[in-house]
């Protein structure tokens, strides 16, 4: 073959299954970018030869040089495993401490669940620690959860007649044992009642002449045990019926 001086090579790319070009020039390139092989054309495009690609380098790297310094992956090592912890066995160094915290895992798992044991007091507040389940498998017989009605209901009621002024006084004195009052009105005038404080004239609640009333139990909301006052604006004594049940 006669030697051939390559000036301006012309380059092409296509897929391995495309036709190479012919009547180009010597020395001109052919990429097949689908399988990443070379050829080149030594005689006009007639025949097209494949390219050996360089094997003393992979990729940027040549052998025989040192690598170059940094922490850029530049390929993966293959471990021969065919017999593990025989053949080039990888070792871990904390091996044994590994193996001890997971028998130590295992044995507080029961099937899906981690038994615990308390070695000691649970502190004390009111932080929820957990959940207790209740088996209700047959409601009311099956450890029942029975619920008190507490209805504030009273066994014992106290009749009295108290007498109201223009000044404020007291007409139910606190009672903590209190489950239920009625105070009614028996007179011809608006009177006034406030808890807790002293009564005033045009204030807290009105319990309007001849029988109007204010009522006060657990089961309605309102009860109060504190000392009640009243008060009224017109002339003389009015009289409030009071009942107190305890």
């Amino acid at each position: 073959m006669t030697v051939k001086k390559i000036v301006a090579p012309e380059k092409y790319i296509g897929y391995s299954t495309d036709d190479k070009p012919t009547k180009v020039r010597d020395g001109a390139t052919f990429l097949e970018y689908d399988t990443g092989d070379l050829y080149i054309t030594y005689n006009g495009g007639t025949n097209w030869t494949l390219k050996t690609p360089d094997t003393t380098y992979i990729g940027d790297i040549k052998f025989g040089e040192a690598l170059p310094a940094g922490t850029n992956v530049i390929g993966k090592v293959g471990i021969d495993q065919t017999t593990p912890g025989t053949t080039n066995a990888v070792v871990e160094a904390s091996a044994a401490a590994i193996k001890a915290a997971v028998e130590l895992i295992d044995n507080v798992v029961s099937g899906s669940e981690a038994q615990v044991d308390v070695v000691a007091a649970l502190p004390v507040g009111a932080n929820l620690i957990g959940k207790v389940g209740i088996d209700q498998t047959t409601p009311g017989t099956t450890n029942a959860v029975a619920v008190i009605s507490d209805t504030g209901a009273y066994t014992t009621p106290t009749h009295t007649t108290v007498n109201v002024t223009i000044t404020s006084g007291a007409v139910l004195a606190a009672n903590t044992s209190r489950l239920y009052a009625l105070l009614v009105n028996d007179s011809d005038t608006t009177i006034y009642l406030k808890i807790g404080v002293a009564a005033v004239a045009n204030q807290g609640i009105r319990v309007n002449a001849n029988g109007g009333s204010y009522e006060m139990s657990k089961k309605q909301g309102n009860l109060h045990t504190g000392a009640i006052n009243g008060i009224h604006a017109g002339t003389s004594n009015k009289v409030l019926l009071i009942t107190e049940g305890v």
